[in-house]
């Protein structure tokens, strides 16, 4: 296996899918769908015969109607009680669906209607009931993750394993987005022991609220004016270490299946984060504002049997998550040459490109810090995208006129601005970073995607996502 410690882009799904910079894809706020003329991952690998399958406990994937899950065959959501029934296959286009995805379609509008989120509140006397239940519903949901994440890896080897026998089979690409370190928090007893203390322990559970409270309250997010920092941060790394172990041992889990089912030494598997989290550090929490360390120096792991990669190098040069993309379609033969000259195996290449990150705002947060603290925003200056560019052991951040160079091998806190001592390598990396601005092309502004029903839109917001 091969260990990059990358500086990826935040909201790196995208990436992965299209191998393009956020400025390329364009696909940043919730509400926009990737532009029809982008190629997906998934569209690639099914052109040339493999079966694309997608297992998604993320409702930014799979869920809502950005077109992320074009080309997959088949996709399955979970993470909320009923997303199975109503939301499998919902990517399929109307004129294609089949009866049983029209069916669960109708299904998921009547749930919404239900729960009185429809503009045809039909159901809206009984809403103001239902809704409470609704919540508890979504919290036993949380409290099960585990399980259901176990449910997704274990239909996920099925997958792998049916169409690697018999006369029919066909290469497999299978996508699996896992959402055990993400709030709500609901971490196994075994991994909560393993982090706690023994006084948090005696609290347990009244922790959990406060963690999963903090975390979804936006005003959080920016500044922890009204959190005790030192123990609320010292809360907050056990509890999200209890997580990332949980969903480690599923993941070993899942790996130890394809091993003893042979089918390990025939796969190459790509491990990696979407992105960190602020928990605590320079007073703030969750991932929605910035490109600090915390939030995009994320694990990459690869195990590749065909030998492209060598066997047990561990790499520490900066790499863009973006260009897993360009790996796996190298990997599949079907890349072109600027894709395989992009490809992570590319040893040249991954020391002569500078990776880029990109942060932009969210609106709705903007819009929601700005009601409850107005000029927070503005002071922070995140109404503009953050974009860091990495060349030898620097990282230059500009986020309109502020500016940071920091030392990211030495300085990994992050906390010595260098800007100012270090002109020359500012202004070089500023310039740097406008031609790459220039060279990204916005594909279309006109990119909102279909409006979701609120089922979908509860989910979210129990997941901390929107307000």
């Amino acid at each position: 296996m091969q260990l990059l410690q990358p500086n990826g882009q935040f909201r790196h799904m995208p990436q992965f899918f299209t191998g393009l910079y956020p400025s390329e894809h364009t696909l940043f706020q919730m509400e926009h769908a990737l532009p029809e003329e982008i190629e997906t991952l998934a569209e690639r690998l099914g052109a040339v015969g493999y079966k694309t399958v997608g297992f998604s406990h993320n409702p930014l994937v799979g869920q809502i109607t950005n077109k992320l899950c074009k080309g997959f065959h088949q996709f399955r959501n979970y993470n909320y009680l009923g997303a199975s029934l109503l939301t499998y296959q919902l990517s399929v286009e109307k004129a294609n669906a089949s009866l049983s995805v029209l069916l669960r379609r109708k299904m998921r509008s009547y749930a919404a209607e239900f729960l009185g989120y429809s503009k045809n509140r039909r159901f809206h006397q009984l809403s103001q009931y239902v809704f409470p239940l609704w919540h508890g519903l979504l919290d036993v949901s949380g409290k099960s993750k585990y399980r259901q994440i176990r449910s997704s890896l274990q239909a996920a080897v099925k997958e792998i394993e049916n169409h690697s026998i018999g006369q029919h089979k066909k290469p497999v690409f299978t996508f699996i987005n896992l959402m055990g370190a993400h709030v709500p928090y609901a971490p196994p007893s075994w991994a909560l022991n393993r982090f706690l203390s023994k006084s948090m322990r005696k609290n347990v559970n009244n922790l959990l609220r406060n963690v999963n409270k903090w975390q979804v309250d936006v005003r959080n997010w920016l500044a922890m004016d009204n959190l005790p920092l030192a123990e609320g941060q010292e809360i907050l790394n056990a509890f999200y270490d209890a997580e990332v172990a949980a969903q480690d041992a599923e993941v070993g889990w899942f790996l130890n299946q394809l091993t003893q089912k042979g089918l390990l030494k025939n796969t190459m598997v790509v491990i990696v984060a979407d992105h960190g989290d602020h928990l605590g550090e320079k007073e703030r929490l969750n991932h929605a504002f910035g490109v600090y360390r915390e939030l995009t120096n994320v694990p990459l792991l690869i195990y590749d049997p065909s030998g492209d990669f060598s066997h047990g190098a561990v790499k520490h040069e900066p790499v863009s998550t973006r260009r897993i993309f360009h790996s796996i379609v190298s990997a599949a033969a079907v890349a072109n040459q600027k894709e395989h000259q992009l490809s992570l195996a590319n040893e040249t290449s991954v020391k002569n490109e500078l990776p880029v990150s990109e942060g932009m705002p969210l609106n709705w947060a903007i819009a929601r810090l700005e009601r409850l603290q107005p000029g927070i925003v503005s002071t922070h200056g995140y109404k503009s995208p953050s974009l860091a560019i990495f060349d030898d052991k620097y990282k230059f951040i500009l986020q309109g006129e502020k500016m940071e160079l920091y030392d990211f091998i030495n300085d990994i806190s992050e906390t010595n601005n260098l800007y100012k001592s270090e002109p020359k390598r500012v202004a070089d990396l500023r310039l740097q970073l406008g031609h790459l601005k220039k060279r990204f092309e916005q594909l279309t502004n006109n990119n909102r995607s279909e409006q979701d029903d609120e089922v979908i839109l509860a989910h979210l917001r129990a997941l901390g996502y929107i307000d």
